[in-house]
Protein backbone atom coordinates (compact mmCIF):
# COMPACT_ATOMS: atom_id res chain seq x y z
CA UNK A 1 0.00 0.00 0.00
CA UNK A 2 1.39 3.39 -1.00
CA UNK A 3 0.27 6.73 0.47
CA UNK A 4 1.40 10.00 -1.15
CA UNK A 5 1.00 13.58 0.03
CA UNK A 6 2.82 16.95 -0.09
CA UNK A 7 4.74 18.85 2.56
CA UNK A 8 7.46 21.46 3.08
CA UNK A 9 11.08 20.47 3.55
CA UNK A 10 13.79 22.76 4.88
CA UNK A 11 17.53 22.56 5.12
CA UNK A 12 19.15 25.67 6.49
CA UNK A 13 17.92 28.71 4.57
CA UNK A 14 16.57 26.65 1.67
CA UNK A 15 12.95 25.53 1.71
CA UNK A 16 10.92 23.85 -1.01
CA UNK A 17 7.90 21.72 -1.75
CA UNK A 18 8.52 17.98 -1.16
CA UNK A 19 6.53 14.82 -1.70
CA UNK A 20 5.98 12.43 1.23
CA UNK A 21 5.54 8.79 0.24
CA UNK A 22 4.91 6.00 2.74
CA UNK A 23 4.86 2.38 1.60
CA UNK A 24 3.35 -0.34 3.86
CA UNK A 25 3.75 -4.09 3.61
CA UNK A 26 4.16 -7.12 5.84
CA UNK A 27 7.17 -7.32 8.14
CA UNK A 28 8.68 -5.39 11.03
CA UNK A 29 11.03 -2.65 9.85
CA UNK A 30 11.11 1.07 9.05
CA UNK A 31 13.35 2.33 6.26
CA UNK A 32 13.87 6.01 5.48
CA UNK A 33 14.96 7.58 2.19
CA UNK A 34 15.57 11.26 1.51
CA UNK A 35 16.01 12.14 5.20
CA UNK A 36 18.67 11.44 7.78
CA UNK A 37 17.65 8.56 10.03
CA UNK A 38 18.45 10.44 13.24
CA UNK A 39 16.02 13.20 12.31
CA UNK A 40 13.34 10.75 11.13
CA UNK A 41 13.68 8.85 14.41
CA UNK A 42 12.73 11.96 16.42
CA UNK A 43 9.74 12.65 14.14
CA UNK A 44 8.44 9.08 14.50
CA UNK A 45 8.91 9.19 18.28
CA UNK A 46 6.71 12.30 18.54
CA UNK A 47 4.06 10.86 16.21
CA UNK A 48 3.84 7.49 17.99
CA UNK A 49 3.62 9.18 21.40
CA UNK A 50 0.85 11.53 20.16
CA UNK A 51 -1.13 8.62 18.66
CA UNK A 52 -0.96 6.79 21.98
CA UNK A 53 -2.04 9.86 23.97
CA UNK A 54 -4.98 10.46 21.60
CA UNK A 55 -5.89 6.74 21.67
CA UNK A 56 -5.55 6.48 17.91
CA UNK A 57 -4.40 3.21 16.31
CA UNK A 58 -0.73 2.81 15.55
CA UNK A 59 -0.19 0.78 12.36
CA UNK A 60 2.19 -2.15 12.42
CA UNK A 61 4.20 -3.78 9.65
CA UNK A 62 7.11 -2.83 7.41
CA UNK A 63 7.33 0.80 6.27
CA UNK A 64 9.46 2.70 3.75
CA UNK A 65 9.32 6.48 4.04
CA UNK A 66 10.64 8.54 1.13
CA UNK A 67 11.01 12.36 1.04
CA UNK A 68 11.54 13.63 -2.46
CA UNK A 69 13.51 15.15 -4.06
CA UNK A 70 16.05 13.02 -2.20
CA UNK A 71 18.81 15.65 -2.37
CA UNK A 72 16.89 18.04 -0.09
CA UNK A 73 17.52 16.01 3.11
CA UNK A 74 15.20 18.18 5.25
CA UNK A 75 16.18 18.83 8.86
CA UNK A 76 13.07 20.59 10.22
CA UNK A 77 9.91 19.50 12.05
CA UNK A 78 7.31 20.69 9.52
CA UNK A 79 6.99 17.15 8.15
CA UNK A 80 5.38 15.83 11.36
CA UNK A 81 1.84 16.44 10.13
CA UNK A 82 2.08 14.92 6.62
CA UNK A 83 3.84 11.80 7.97
CA UNK A 84 1.26 11.43 10.75
CA UNK A 85 -1.60 11.73 8.24
CA UNK A 86 -0.01 9.01 6.10
CA UNK A 87 0.17 6.68 9.12
CA UNK A 88 -3.48 7.38 9.94
CA UNK A 89 -4.40 6.63 6.34
CA UNK A 90 -2.68 3.24 6.57
CA UNK A 91 -4.71 2.57 9.73
CA UNK A 92 -7.86 3.12 7.65
CA UNK A 93 -8.96 6.40 9.24
CA UNK A 94 -8.36 8.59 6.18
CA UNK A 95 -9.12 7.95 2.53
CA UNK A 96 -5.73 7.86 0.70
CA UNK A 97 -7.20 9.82 -2.22
CA UNK A 98 -7.76 12.84 0.03
CA UNK A 99 -4.06 13.05 0.83
CA UNK A 100 -2.81 12.91 -2.76
CA UNK A 101 -3.56 16.59 -3.54
CA UNK A 102 -3.25 17.88 0.05
CA UNK A 103 -0.43 20.12 1.25
CA UNK A 104 0.15 20.07 5.02
CA UNK A 105 2.84 21.15 7.41
CA UNK A 106 3.39 21.63 11.12
CA UNK A 107 5.12 20.28 14.20
CA UNK A 108 3.17 17.74 16.23
CA UNK A 109 3.26 18.07 20.01
CA UNK A 110 2.84 15.00 22.25
CA UNK A 111 -0.68 16.08 23.21
CA UNK A 112 -1.68 16.25 19.53
CA UNK A 113 -1.63 20.03 19.13
CA UNK A 114 -0.19 21.45 15.93
CA UNK A 115 2.41 24.15 16.01
CA UNK A 116 4.35 26.20 13.51
CA UNK A 117 8.09 26.61 13.84
CA UNK A 118 8.98 30.03 15.23
CA UNK A 119 11.75 30.34 12.63
CA UNK A 120 9.36 29.57 9.77
CA UNK A 121 9.79 32.94 8.09
CA UNK A 122 13.58 32.61 8.18
CA UNK A 123 13.71 29.54 5.99
CA UNK A 124 11.69 30.02 2.82
CA UNK A 125 13.61 30.38 -0.39
CA UNK A 126 12.44 32.52 -3.27
CA UNK A 127 13.06 30.29 -6.30
CA UNK A 128 11.50 26.96 -7.28
CA UNK A 129 12.28 24.72 -10.21
CA UNK A 130 9.63 23.91 -12.87
CA UNK A 131 8.97 20.46 -11.35
CA UNK A 132 8.04 22.03 -8.02
CA UNK A 133 5.77 24.55 -9.73
CA UNK A 134 3.98 21.72 -11.54
CA UNK A 135 3.54 19.84 -8.27
CA UNK A 136 2.20 22.96 -6.56
CA UNK A 137 -0.43 23.37 -9.27
CA UNK A 138 -1.76 19.87 -8.46
CA UNK A 139 -2.45 20.79 -4.83
CA UNK A 140 -6.13 21.59 -4.25
CA UNK A 141 -6.14 22.09 -0.46
CA UNK A 142 -3.73 23.24 2.26
CA UNK A 143 -3.88 22.20 5.92
CA UNK A 144 -1.71 24.27 8.23
CA UNK A 145 -1.40 25.28 11.90
CA UNK A 146 -2.29 28.85 12.86
CA UNK A 147 0.40 31.20 11.60
CA UNK A 148 1.63 28.92 8.82
CA UNK A 149 -0.15 30.68 5.99
CA UNK A 150 3.02 32.65 5.21
CA UNK A 151 4.79 29.54 3.98
CA UNK A 152 1.80 28.04 2.20
CA UNK A 153 1.49 31.25 0.14
CA UNK A 154 5.14 30.94 -0.85
CA UNK A 155 4.93 27.30 -1.97
CA UNK A 156 1.34 26.95 -3.17
CA UNK A 157 -0.70 29.25 -5.48
CA UNK A 158 -2.55 31.94 -3.54
CA UNK A 159 -6.01 30.88 -4.75
CA UNK A 160 -5.67 27.37 -3.23
CA UNK A 161 -8.10 26.96 -0.27
CA UNK A 162 -6.14 26.97 2.99
CA UNK A 163 -7.57 25.67 6.30
CA UNK A 164 -6.26 26.04 9.86
CA UNK A 165 -6.20 23.17 12.34
CA UNK A 166 -5.15 23.54 15.97
CA UNK A 167 -5.10 19.82 16.80
CA UNK A 168 -4.44 16.54 15.05
CA UNK A 169 -7.98 15.35 15.81
CA UNK A 170 -9.37 18.47 14.12
CA UNK A 171 -7.36 17.64 11.01
CA UNK A 172 -8.55 14.02 11.16
CA UNK A 173 -12.21 15.01 11.49
CA UNK A 174 -11.82 17.49 8.63
CA UNK A 175 -10.41 14.85 6.31
CA UNK A 176 -13.20 12.47 7.37
CA UNK A 177 -15.78 15.15 6.41
CA UNK A 178 -17.03 15.26 10.01
CA UNK A 179 -16.31 18.94 10.70
CA UNK A 180 -15.42 22.20 8.99
CA UNK A 181 -12.27 24.19 9.63
CA UNK A 182 -11.83 27.93 9.38
CA UNK A 183 -10.46 28.98 6.00
CA UNK A 184 -7.58 31.40 5.84
CA UNK A 185 -8.44 34.62 4.01
CA UNK A 186 -5.64 35.60 1.59
CA UNK A 187 -4.14 39.05 2.16
CA UNK A 188 -5.78 41.82 0.23
CA UNK A 189 -3.89 43.22 -2.73
CA UNK A 190 -2.62 46.71 -2.06
CA UNK A 191 -3.94 49.46 -4.28
CA UNK A 192 -1.74 51.71 -6.37
CA UNK A 193 -2.86 54.94 -4.75
CA UNK A 194 -0.14 57.56 -4.52
CA UNK A 195 1.11 58.17 -0.98
CA UNK A 196 2.89 61.37 0.04
CA UNK A 197 5.29 61.81 2.96
CA UNK A 198 7.75 64.52 4.12
CA UNK A 199 11.04 64.92 2.24
CA UNK A 200 13.31 67.07 4.45
CA UNK A 201 16.57 65.83 2.87
CA UNK A 202 15.45 66.34 -0.73
CA UNK A 203 14.06 69.80 0.07
CA UNK A 204 17.35 70.82 1.71
CA UNK A 205 19.27 70.42 -1.57
CA UNK A 206 19.51 74.03 -2.73
CA UNK A 207 21.20 75.55 -5.75
CA UNK A 208 21.61 72.31 -7.72
CA UNK A 209 18.43 71.96 -9.82
CA UNK A 210 20.03 69.69 -12.45
CA UNK A 211 21.24 67.28 -9.78
CA UNK A 212 17.79 67.18 -8.15
CA UNK A 213 16.32 66.41 -11.55
CA UNK A 214 18.82 63.57 -11.93
CA UNK A 215 17.81 62.17 -8.53
CA UNK A 216 14.16 62.11 -9.56
CA UNK A 217 15.06 60.34 -12.80
CA UNK A 218 17.17 57.78 -10.90
CA UNK A 219 14.39 57.07 -8.37
CA UNK A 220 11.69 56.84 -11.05
CA UNK A 221 13.61 54.49 -13.33
CA UNK A 222 15.63 52.72 -10.62
CA UNK A 223 18.85 53.65 -12.39
CA UNK A 224 22.11 53.11 -10.53
CA UNK A 225 23.69 56.49 -9.78
CA UNK A 226 27.28 57.65 -9.31
CA UNK A 227 27.95 60.98 -7.57
CA UNK A 228 31.35 62.71 -7.61
CA UNK A 229 32.38 66.00 -6.07
CA UNK A 230 34.57 67.68 -3.44
CA UNK A 231 33.99 67.11 0.28
CA UNK A 232 31.03 69.00 1.68
CA UNK A 233 29.30 69.48 -1.66
CA UNK A 234 26.26 67.37 -0.73
CA UNK A 235 27.08 63.92 -2.13
CA UNK A 236 25.91 62.01 0.92
CA UNK A 237 22.87 64.26 1.28
CA UNK A 238 21.80 63.48 -2.27
CA UNK A 239 22.32 59.76 -1.79
CA UNK A 240 20.26 59.71 1.39
CA UNK A 241 17.52 61.83 -0.20
CA UNK A 242 16.90 59.00 -2.69
CA UNK A 243 15.44 56.94 0.15
CA UNK A 244 12.78 59.65 0.56
CA UNK A 245 11.79 59.35 -3.10
CA UNK A 246 11.62 55.54 -3.09
CA UNK A 247 8.01 54.28 -2.86
CA UNK A 248 6.79 52.13 0.01
CA UNK A 249 7.30 48.37 -0.33
CA UNK A 250 4.28 46.15 -0.90
CA UNK A 251 3.21 43.14 1.13
CA UNK A 252 5.23 40.60 -0.88
CA UNK A 253 8.43 42.65 -0.75
CA UNK A 254 7.92 43.24 2.98
CA UNK A 255 7.76 39.47 3.52
CA UNK A 256 10.95 39.05 1.47
CA UNK A 257 12.70 41.70 3.55
CA UNK A 258 11.50 40.20 6.84
CA UNK A 259 12.86 36.85 5.70
CA UNK A 260 16.22 38.26 4.62
CA UNK A 261 16.75 40.27 7.81
CA UNK A 262 15.70 37.38 10.05
CA UNK A 263 18.39 35.20 8.47
CA UNK A 264 20.90 37.70 9.85
CA UNK A 265 19.12 37.81 13.23
CA UNK A 266 18.01 41.37 12.45
CA UNK A 267 14.59 43.02 12.56
CA UNK A 268 13.22 44.88 9.56
CA UNK A 269 11.76 47.74 11.57
CA UNK A 270 11.05 50.27 8.82
CA UNK A 271 7.61 48.74 8.13
CA UNK A 272 6.51 50.11 4.74
CA UNK A 273 9.60 52.20 4.04
CA UNK A 274 12.22 50.82 1.67
CA UNK A 275 15.49 49.69 3.31
CA UNK A 276 18.61 51.84 3.22
CA UNK A 277 21.91 50.00 3.65
CA UNK A 278 25.31 51.68 3.91
CA UNK A 279 28.17 49.18 4.31
CA UNK A 280 31.52 50.26 5.68
CA UNK A 281 34.43 50.80 3.29
CA UNK A 282 36.28 47.85 4.88
CA UNK A 283 33.44 45.43 4.15
CA UNK A 284 34.56 42.14 2.60
CA UNK A 285 33.05 40.59 -0.54
CA UNK A 286 31.18 38.10 1.66
CA UNK A 287 29.71 40.94 3.72
CA UNK A 288 28.38 42.59 0.56
CA UNK A 289 27.15 39.58 -1.43
CA UNK A 290 26.48 36.94 1.26
CA UNK A 291 28.10 33.97 2.92
CA UNK A 292 27.37 30.44 4.10
CA UNK A 293 27.71 28.99 7.59
CA UNK A 294 26.59 25.85 9.45
CA UNK A 295 22.93 26.97 9.50
CA UNK A 296 22.78 27.78 5.78
CA UNK A 297 23.07 30.77 3.47
CA UNK A 298 23.25 34.29 4.90
CA UNK A 299 22.36 37.38 2.80
CA UNK A 300 24.80 40.23 2.43
CA UNK A 301 24.25 43.96 2.51
CA UNK A 302 23.23 44.00 -1.15
CA UNK A 303 20.39 41.50 -0.60
CA UNK A 304 19.27 43.31 2.55
CA UNK A 305 18.74 46.44 0.44
CA UNK A 306 16.24 44.65 -1.83
CA UNK A 307 13.70 47.17 -3.21
CA UNK A 308 15.57 49.94 -1.41
CA UNK A 309 18.84 51.93 -1.57
CA UNK A 310 22.33 50.39 -1.52
CA UNK A 311 24.70 53.24 -0.64
CA UNK A 312 28.46 52.92 -1.19
CA UNK A 313 30.06 55.99 0.35
CA UNK A 314 33.71 56.66 -0.55
CA UNK A 315 33.41 54.21 -3.42
CA UNK A 316 37.13 54.00 -4.43
CA UNK A 317 38.14 53.13 -0.85
CA UNK A 318 36.43 49.72 -1.01
CA UNK A 319 38.65 46.75 -1.81
CA UNK A 320 38.98 45.73 -5.44
CA UNK A 321 37.52 42.26 -4.81
CA UNK A 322 34.51 43.70 -2.98
CA UNK A 323 33.68 46.10 -5.80
CA UNK A 324 34.15 43.57 -8.60
CA UNK A 325 31.85 41.12 -6.80
CA UNK A 326 28.99 43.59 -7.31
CA UNK A 327 29.15 43.61 -11.12
CA UNK A 328 26.84 40.68 -11.78
CA UNK A 329 24.27 41.26 -8.99
CA UNK A 330 23.83 44.96 -9.85
CA UNK A 331 22.95 44.06 -13.44
CA UNK A 332 20.94 40.86 -12.92
CA UNK A 333 19.02 41.76 -9.75
CA UNK A 334 19.83 38.58 -7.82
CA UNK A 335 22.77 36.85 -6.10
CA UNK A 336 23.56 33.15 -6.49
CA UNK A 337 25.58 31.69 -3.61
CA UNK A 338 27.12 28.40 -4.71
CA UNK A 339 29.05 26.49 -2.07
CA UNK A 340 29.78 22.87 -1.25
CA UNK A 341 26.86 22.92 1.22
CA UNK A 342 24.38 23.89 -1.49
CA UNK A 343 23.12 26.75 -3.62
CA UNK A 344 20.83 29.64 -2.75
CA UNK A 345 19.54 32.67 -4.62
CA UNK A 346 18.80 35.98 -2.92
CA UNK A 347 16.98 38.87 -4.64
CA UNK A 348 18.75 42.22 -4.82
CA UNK A 349 16.65 44.47 -7.05
CA UNK A 350 18.01 47.58 -5.46
CA UNK A 351 19.03 51.10 -6.46
CA UNK A 352 22.79 51.39 -6.01
CA UNK A 353 24.26 54.83 -5.25
CA UNK A 354 28.02 55.40 -5.07
CA UNK A 355 29.86 58.57 -4.07
CA UNK A 356 33.51 59.49 -4.57
CA UNK A 357 35.92 62.40 -4.39
CA UNK A 358 37.55 63.45 -7.69
CA UNK A 359 41.04 62.94 -6.22
CA UNK A 360 42.64 61.79 -2.94
CA UNK A 361 42.47 65.28 -1.42
CA UNK A 362 39.01 65.91 -2.87
CA UNK A 363 39.64 69.40 -4.27
CA UNK A 364 40.51 68.65 -7.90
CA UNK A 365 37.39 70.20 -9.41
CA UNK A 366 37.43 73.28 -7.16
CA UNK A 367 38.75 76.54 -8.59
CA UNK A 368 40.48 77.77 -5.41
CA UNK A 369 43.73 75.95 -6.21
CA UNK A 370 43.81 73.89 -3.03
CA UNK A 371 44.42 70.61 -4.88
CA UNK A 372 48.08 69.54 -5.02
CA UNK A 373 47.49 66.07 -6.53
CA UNK A 374 49.56 65.27 -9.60
CA UNK A 375 47.89 63.87 -12.73
CA UNK A 376 49.46 60.47 -12.06
CA UNK A 377 48.06 60.35 -8.53
CA UNK A 378 44.60 61.34 -9.75
CA UNK A 379 44.60 58.76 -12.52
CA UNK A 380 45.75 56.03 -10.12
CA UNK A 381 43.00 57.00 -7.69
CA UNK A 382 40.30 56.98 -10.37
CA UNK A 383 41.58 53.70 -11.85
CA UNK A 384 40.18 51.88 -8.81
CA UNK A 385 36.77 52.33 -10.43
CA UNK A 386 37.08 49.95 -13.37
CA UNK A 387 35.24 50.49 -16.63
CA UNK A 388 33.01 47.37 -16.46
CA UNK A 389 31.89 48.34 -12.97
CA UNK A 390 31.20 51.97 -13.87
CA UNK A 391 29.20 50.71 -16.85
CA UNK A 392 26.55 49.57 -14.36
CA UNK A 393 25.87 53.18 -13.32
CA UNK A 394 23.41 54.76 -15.72
CA UNK A 395 23.42 58.25 -14.19
CA UNK A 396 26.48 60.34 -13.24
CA UNK A 397 26.13 63.43 -11.07
CA UNK A 398 28.79 66.04 -10.43
CA UNK A 399 28.47 68.24 -7.35
CA UNK A 400 30.24 71.53 -6.68
CA UNK A 401 30.99 73.28 -3.42
CA UNK A 402 29.41 76.71 -3.32
CA UNK A 403 31.82 79.57 -2.77
CA UNK A 404 30.95 82.40 -0.34
CA UNK A 405 30.16 84.82 -3.17
CA UNK A 406 27.96 82.35 -5.11
CA UNK A 407 24.29 83.11 -5.13
CA UNK A 408 22.33 80.20 -3.68
CA UNK A 409 18.92 79.68 -5.11
CA UNK A 410 16.81 76.64 -5.90
CA UNK A 411 15.53 76.56 -9.46
CA UNK A 412 14.27 72.99 -9.35
CA UNK A 413 10.95 72.52 -11.06
CA UNK A 414 9.84 69.78 -8.65
CA UNK A 415 9.15 70.00 -4.95
CA UNK A 416 9.51 67.00 -2.69
CA UNK A 417 5.82 66.10 -2.86
CA UNK A 418 5.77 66.49 -6.64
CA UNK A 419 8.89 64.34 -6.97
CA UNK A 420 7.32 61.54 -4.93
CA UNK A 421 4.15 61.66 -7.01
CA UNK A 422 6.17 61.61 -10.24
CA UNK A 423 8.32 58.68 -9.12
CA UNK A 424 5.33 56.58 -8.10
CA UNK A 425 3.46 57.39 -11.33
CA UNK A 426 6.41 56.46 -13.56
CA UNK A 427 7.05 53.20 -11.69
CA UNK A 428 3.38 52.30 -11.95
CA UNK A 429 3.41 52.90 -15.70
CA UNK A 430 6.58 50.83 -16.10
CA UNK A 431 4.99 47.96 -14.17
CA UNK A 432 1.94 48.09 -16.41
CA UNK A 433 4.15 47.92 -19.50
CA UNK A 434 6.11 44.98 -18.08
CA UNK A 435 2.98 43.07 -17.00
CA UNK A 436 1.20 43.57 -20.31
CA UNK A 437 4.39 42.76 -22.28
CA UNK A 438 3.63 45.79 -24.43
CA UNK A 439 6.22 47.52 -26.56
CA UNK A 440 8.30 50.29 -25.05
CA UNK A 441 8.05 53.92 -26.10
CA UNK A 442 8.77 54.12 -29.87
CA UNK A 443 12.06 55.56 -31.15
CA UNK A 444 12.45 57.22 -34.53
CA UNK A 445 15.45 56.38 -36.71
CA UNK A 446 16.82 59.92 -36.41
CA UNK A 447 16.78 59.80 -32.59
CA UNK A 448 18.39 56.36 -32.53
CA UNK A 449 21.13 57.55 -34.86
CA UNK A 450 21.76 60.56 -32.61
CA UNK A 451 22.20 58.32 -29.58
CA UNK A 452 24.36 55.85 -31.49
CA UNK A 453 26.67 58.61 -32.75
CA UNK A 454 27.11 59.98 -29.23
CA UNK A 455 27.94 56.51 -27.88
CA UNK A 456 30.44 55.87 -30.67
CA UNK A 457 32.12 59.25 -30.13
CA UNK A 458 32.61 58.59 -26.42
CA UNK A 459 33.35 54.87 -26.64
CA UNK A 460 30.33 53.51 -24.76
CA UNK A 461 29.70 49.78 -24.69
CA UNK A 462 26.47 48.08 -25.64
CA UNK A 463 25.49 48.05 -21.98
CA UNK A 464 26.06 51.80 -21.76
CA UNK A 465 23.97 52.32 -24.89
CA UNK A 466 21.07 50.34 -23.40
CA UNK A 467 21.39 52.24 -20.11
CA UNK A 468 21.10 55.53 -21.96
CA UNK A 469 18.00 54.23 -23.74
CA UNK A 470 16.35 53.38 -20.42
CA UNK A 471 17.24 56.75 -18.90
CA UNK A 472 15.83 58.52 -21.97
CA UNK A 473 12.57 56.58 -21.68
CA UNK A 474 12.32 57.53 -18.00
CA UNK A 475 12.81 61.21 -18.89
CA UNK A 476 10.08 60.89 -21.50
CA UNK A 477 7.68 59.39 -18.97
CA UNK A 478 8.46 62.14 -16.45
CA UNK A 479 7.60 64.74 -19.08
CA UNK A 480 4.37 62.83 -19.74
CA UNK A 481 3.57 63.11 -16.03
CA UNK A 482 4.15 66.86 -16.16
CA UNK A 483 2.05 67.38 -19.28
CA UNK A 484 -0.62 64.76 -18.39
CA UNK A 485 -0.09 62.89 -21.64
CA UNK A 486 -1.18 59.35 -22.37
CA UNK A 487 1.63 56.77 -22.41
CA UNK A 488 0.42 55.34 -25.72
CA UNK A 489 1.00 58.68 -27.46
CA UNK A 490 4.60 59.23 -26.31
CA UNK A 491 7.61 59.39 -28.62
CA UNK A 492 11.27 59.85 -27.81
CA UNK A 493 12.63 63.24 -28.89
CA UNK A 494 16.17 64.52 -29.51
CA UNK A 495 15.88 66.86 -26.52
CA UNK A 496 15.29 63.90 -24.20
CA UNK A 497 18.32 62.06 -25.61
CA UNK A 498 20.52 65.12 -25.10
CA UNK A 499 19.28 65.44 -21.53
CA UNK A 500 20.12 61.78 -20.84
CA UNK A 501 23.66 62.21 -22.20
CA UNK A 502 24.22 65.17 -19.86
CA UNK A 503 24.06 62.72 -16.96
CA UNK A 504 26.96 60.61 -18.35
CA UNK A 505 29.74 63.15 -17.87
CA UNK A 506 32.32 60.63 -16.62
CA UNK A 507 32.00 58.60 -19.82
CA UNK A 508 33.34 61.51 -21.83
CA UNK A 509 36.97 60.90 -22.74
CA UNK A 510 38.01 64.55 -22.21
CA UNK A 511 36.59 64.76 -18.69
CA UNK A 512 39.88 64.11 -16.88
CA UNK A 513 41.74 66.58 -19.10
CA UNK A 514 39.14 69.25 -18.43
CA UNK A 515 39.45 68.58 -14.71
CA UNK A 516 42.95 70.09 -14.77
CA UNK A 517 41.79 73.16 -16.69
CA UNK A 518 41.64 76.14 -14.26
CA UNK A 519 38.62 77.50 -16.13
CA UNK A 520 36.63 74.26 -15.70
CA UNK A 521 33.78 73.77 -15.01
CA UNK A 522 32.52 76.44 -17.37
CA UNK A 523 29.08 76.73 -15.78
CA UNK A 524 30.46 78.21 -12.57
CA UNK A 525 30.22 81.92 -11.86
CA UNK A 526 33.54 83.73 -12.34
CA UNK A 527 35.14 85.67 -9.54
Amino acid sequence: MLITTCGAGFRGAIGQLVSVQLHHTRGARFHVSGMHWNHAKHILARIYAALEVLELPRPSGAFTLHIGPAHVKPESNELDVPIALCLLSISGLINPQKLTNLFSLGELALDGSLRVDASLQTRSNFTFNPIQIAEADQVNRCLIPPGGDYLSRRLIPTKTPTFEAHHLKEALSFLQNKRQLSQVVPPSVSTHSIRIWPTPLFDSIIGQPENKEALVIAAAGQHHTFIMGPPGSGKTLMARSLSELTPFVNQEDREHLNHLHSLRKEDFTSRDRAPFRQPHVQATPAALTGSWNATGALPGELALSHRGIFFLDEFPEFSRNALEALRGPLEEGFIDLNRAQGSCRFPCKTLAVATANPCPCGHLTRRNGRCRCTPGVVKKYLSRMTGPLMDRFAIHIETQLKEPNDSIRDQSSLTGKEAIAAVQWVRLQKNKIDCSQAENIPWSHEVQDLLQRWCNRHGLSRRGYESLQKVTETICMLEAWRTKKDIASLKITEHQVVMATRFRIFDQSEWLDRAFDPNWPQHRISD
